[in-house]
């Protein structure tokens, strides 16, 4: 029996669920993202709700949910006010900040076997891992 595995972590006061939230890099922007509006792919159709906005000038990260379609790099991105910018790359796993961000294992522990916990917080592990948390990458393991 494969065991129900689920992320949560803290991000700004909030619990977010790691698996709903995707990081999109942007340059050329000419107009501010407003956090809470959806941001449409000027190419692709694709769409994302604006959770965050690292906004450093022209260039920046925007966190989004609720994705829907696949954003192109270099396509023209808006939302729904006057925010307007480029994609730069592709949608990325948000990077957790040790001291900032808590990572949580939900997981469903009845009729779970030894061996389904131990696949649960390998996979754990590596999604975490994946995510760039610094404090648990092999380099930081004592």
């Amino acid at each position: 029996m494969a065991a129900d595995l689920g992320m949560l972590y803290t991000r700004g006061g909030k619990i977010e669920d790691v698996g709903l939230m995707q990081d999109l890099a942007y340059d050329g922007q000419t107009g501010n993202f407003t956090v809470g509006l959806v941001v449409t792919g000027g190419t692709s159709g694709a769409t994302g709700t604006i959770h965050a906005d690292a906004d450093a000038g022209a260039t920046g990260t925007l966190t989004l949910k609720n994705i829907k379609g696949t954003f192109q790099n270099n396509e023209a991105i808006t939302d729904t006010s006057t925010g307007a910018a480029t994609v730069n790359g592709v949608l990325a796993t948000p990077a957790l900040t040790p001291g900032n961000d808590e990572v949580v294992l939900l997981v469903d522990p009845v009729n779970m076997t030894k061996s389904d916990l131990m696949d649960a917080l390998r996979q754990f592990m590596h999604k975490v891992t994946v995510m760039d948390f610094p404090a648990l990458s092999s380099g930081n393991q004592g």
